[in-house]
């Protein structure tokens, strides 16, 4: 009987163990898989492959219509110069990029007959001149009945010929530009002044000194690029769900990691059949330098708001199916974590960021350089 007591001591023991022993292995599994996702380097390695991280940002990616459009100016914000009549290019102050104010002079462009019209013009003053004379002397006569009616109706009728003749010169000189104040002072000039209509940018200089214009040949575009505004391609099935207010982000190709902000101010009301699309019109909130009119840009129309936590596209590396990100030790700078999350919706370089752990959320993320901390995680597990 006790043999058996014995024996069966002698069991429990073996398998407690053997239990215990399993327990031990467990635990040490655990920390290999942990150390498994952590990769150490140097300060000389995180400087050669610029390891930089940063806090993931809050960005209201709500559910929206993805578009595409360009941007462009309003009619009253550019302008085509061309030449009122026609004249040989005598000099040119502006080039292409030069900011220039409204009524600030462009160029010039001279002609003979711009001084045979001011000669005339001077000619016509005097005529009126001396008519309103004659005109006041006839009238006395005419109510003392010296002179006919006849006489006076003449006087009268040239007096306004003179006047008619004068007037549209007057106003043809104001139109191209020619200033009446010195000329009545008797300063004449050989050369016509082509001046800014707006405030703006020089966008294209058409012309060459030398050059014989004609009245029908643009010299210069400018455009006013503070009124810059999006027009976007909104599609038939997406049209009833498109009203005034609504948020605007969007990107150009060139700067897709750029996403700005923008606010419907008008709907469209004619259907463009080519695009099977109407055009939606919208401020920009935020601009910037390099948006010029004609640039096409990507964007979406929000419809419901999301605000929700994201990353640049490049801080996710997926492996083997899953996604994952790089985060930072808080005790150590040269050790990184890697840490396994799901993506969700993109908009230019963001993507949204769903973390297994909502802690996750308060850590700094690699937000360059996480490739190539990923190929030295592997590099290691080899």
């Amino acid at each position: 009987m006790k043999t058996q007591y014995k024996i069966q001591l002698l069991f429990a023991a073996t398998l407690f163990s053997a239990c215990s022993g399993n327990v031990v292995s467990s635990n040490t599994t655990t920390e290999t898989e942990k150390k498994l996702n952590i990769v150490e380097l140097t300060q000389e390695q995180i400087n050669t492959m610029n390891i930089q991280s940063a806090m993931p940002e809050k960005m209201n990616l709500a559910y929206s219509i993805e578009t595409n459009g360009m941007l462009e100016l309003p009619p009253q914000n550019k302008a085509t110069l061309s030449a009122i009549i026609s004249g040989r290019v005598k000099n040119i102050l502006v080039i292409q990029g030069d900011y220039v104010k409204k009524g600030q002079l462009l160029a010039s462009l001279e002609n003979p007959d711009f001084l045979k019209m001011q000669q005339d013009y001077l000619t016509a003053k005097n005529d009126v001149s001396y008519f309103e004379k004659e005109y006041e002397r006839a009238k006395i006569l005419r109510e003392k009945e010296i002179n006919s009616e006849k006489s006076f109706a003449k006087t009268e009728t040239d007096l306004k010929d003179a006047q008619v003749r004068y007037n549209g010169l007057k106003a043809q000189l104001e139109l191209i530009g020619i200033n009446l104040k010195q000329l009545e002072s008797g300063e004449f000039t050989s050369a016509v002044p082509v001046r800014s209509p707006i405030d703006g940018y020089v966008r294209t200089v058409e012309i060459n000194l030398g050059q014989y214009i004609n009245p029908s040949d643009a010299l210069f575009e400018i455009v006013d690029n503070e009124h810059l505004h999006l027009s976007l391609n909104v599609f038939e099935k997406d049209i009833a769900k498109i009203r005034k207010g609504q948020n605007v982000h969007f990107y150009t190709s060139s700067n897709p990691d750029d996403v700005l902000k923008g606010t419907v101010f008008a709907v469209g009301k004619a259907f463009e059949k080519d695009l099977k699309a109407i055009k939606v019109y919208a401020d920009i909130a935020d601009g910037r330098d390099y948006l010029i009119p004609g640039m096409y840009v990507n964007g979406h129309i929000e419809l419901d708001s999301n605000m929700t936590y994201v990353l640049p596209k490049e801080a996710l590396i997926e492996d083997a199916g899953i996604w994952y990100v790089f985060s930072p030790s808080e005790n150590n700078k040269l050790s990184f974590e890697k840490i396994q999350v799901q993506p969700g919706a993109s908009e230019g370089n963001k993507t949204e960021v769903i973390f297994l752990d909502s802690k996750d959320s308060q850590r700094e993320f690699v937000i360059k350089g996480a490739y190539y901390l990923n190929a030295e995680l592997n590099k290691e597990a080899e």
